[in-house]
């Protein structure tokens, strides 16, 4: 995603986006990785096939990215 070649009335009609960049972000700050492997990626944990957006529309976010919620997955481990 390259959000720089966007022009500014275009993000400025959408404010509220998230930052797209912050579950990657969050990954790689507690230590988690990622690879790319028979048309699926692939976070150990579970795996995402490599499709488009039309695919995955309908499914539900996987968990929070609540900080809390994050920490207590780190403990059970």
């Amino acid at each position: 995603m390259n959000w720089a070649s966007l022009p500014d009335e275009a993000l400025s009609k959408f404010p509220d986006l998230p930052d797209p960049f912050e579950p990657l972000i969050n990954l790689f700050e507690r230590g988690g990785g990622f690879w790319v492997e028979n048309g699926f990626i692939d976070f150990v944990e579970y795996r995402v096939r490599l499709s488009g957006w039309q695919e995955h529309i309908d499914r539900q976010p996987l968990s929070s990215l609540d900080s809390d919620y994050l920490d207590s997955l780190n403990e059970d481990q």
